[in-house]
């Protein structure tokens, strides 16, 4: 094996580690996000017979 290929293979891993890092911190940001204004949602887009229904049909869609 030549040195070269090991550089460049390290290199490609730390290149996807930084990049599923990345995707990882938006799919979080946005589960957090969403979370937390899951209750505004829910009062603006359902009805407000049931806090609880409008609430479930929030996380529905």
């Amino acid at each position: 094996m030549h040195p070269s290929s090991s550089v460049s293979t390290g290199h490609s891993k730390a290149a996807a580690v930084v990049r599923v890092t990345a995707g990882n911190f938006l799919e979080q940001f946005d589960f957090f996000l969403f979370g937390f204004y899951a209750t505004q949602i829910a009062n603006v887009f359902f009805p407000a017979e049931s806090e609880f229904a409008s609430l479930m049909m929030t996380f529905a869609v």
